[in-house]
């Protein structure tokens, strides 16, 4: 089955990639603690800014932290613990010019969210709405007719993403069905 233009939805590259989601304060001094959202998280060593929220105004980074689940961030203009939580939820991100390159397989959020699901016959099972970092693997959310499908991103299960023809191709376990 061929996706034409018309089924997927048009999802423009977008100007900054997501690295991280401030999730709360530390401390007393404006640190703040950010949660991957990238396969990379020692490039937050060698930020010297970001960008939070959606205000697209740079950030001077001042200090960082790394651990296995999260970066702990020295904010330049984050002083205070309000400061800090003035933050909470809202993404971290980089420039689209300062990502980082991607292996054979490898894709950004932005240009896996919207491609059409397909079985390997050809049938639609519906679109990636959202992709979930767990740690073991990423799991591909897909709306479907009857509800959202969680899809792990094994090689079982997904076939092929496909990027330029806006489709993934996948077979689903057993048992595995829309919620």
């Amino acid at each position: 089955m061929s996706i034409s233009s018309s089924q997927q939805p048009a999802i423009p590259a977008p100007e900054y990639i997501v690295i991280g989601r401030v999730t709360r304060a530390h401390g007393l001094r404006g640190q703040v603690i950010v949660a991957y959202q990238t396969h990379w998280p020692e490039r937050f060593l060698s930020l010297q800014r970001v960008f939070v929220g959606d205000a697209n105004l740079p950030v001077g980074v001042a200090a960082v932290r790394l651990t296995p689940r999260y970066a702990l961030l020295s904010l330049i203009g984050v002083e205070t613990r309000s400061d800090a939580e003035a933050l909470r939820g809202l993404w971290v991100k980089v420039p689209r010019a300062e990502a980082m390159r991607l292996g054979e397989g490898e894709f950004f959020v932005h240009q896996v969210v919207g491609l059409a699901v397909v079985t390997q016959a050809g049938e639609l099972i519906g679109h990636v709405t959202d992709v979930l970092f767990t740690g073991a693997n990423d799991v591909y959310v897909v709306q479907t007719a009857t509800g959202e499908l969680l899809l792990p991103a094994v090689e079982d299960v997904i076939h092929a993403v496909l990027v330029d023809d806006g489709r993934m191709v996948v077979s689903v376990p057993p048992g595995l069905e829309a919620a």
